[in-house]
């Protein structure tokens, strides 16, 4: 069972955080909402570790009351470690540019002195399902 999605990329950069993967609900252990989280029952942790943006150009945009913020391509990297211990099991390297721009919107941005953080376009969701899958069914590692 995945435990949490952790975001340590480091790029001024709004992400949608994991939400667009659309993970079968025996593979985590918390609520969507965040507010019944069992982290007793993980096993791995996926952290978002790396997010570069791979055009100027913008593909779409997110509205929000308040602002919007323009969506690129990028390139994600993203790590597996194993919960009870810390060691890193997978890591991978995927592009963006697969997923509808919805999907990509995060439900908030940051925005500071009038100016909106740009946010990354989310990887196709099965891409990221047939990576994670045989770490999430497969034999221990």
């Amino acid at each position: 069972m995945i435990g949490q999605f952790v975001d340590t990329a480091g790029e001024d950069m709004n992400y949608a955080g994991g939400q667009e993967f659309d993970l079968p609900a025996s593979w985590v252990s918390f609520a969507a909402d965040h507010l019944l989280q069992d982290p007793s029952h993980a096993q791995l942790i996926v952290c978002l570790t790396g997010l570069r943006r791979t055009s100027t150009k913008a593909i779409g945009t997110c509205e929000y009351d308040l602002a919007a913020a323009d969506v690129y391509p990028a390139r994600l990297t993203y790590e597996v470690f194993e919960a009870k211990t810390g060691r890193r099991l997978a890591r991978t390297t995927m592009p963006s540019g697969e997923a509808d721009i919805d999907v990509s919107c995060p439900e908030s941005v940051v925005s500071t002195a009038g100016a909106t953080a740009p946010v990354a376009q989310a990887p196709k969701g099965a891409t990221f399902r047939s990576w994670l899958r045989p770490l999430i069914l497969g034999p221990a590692r």
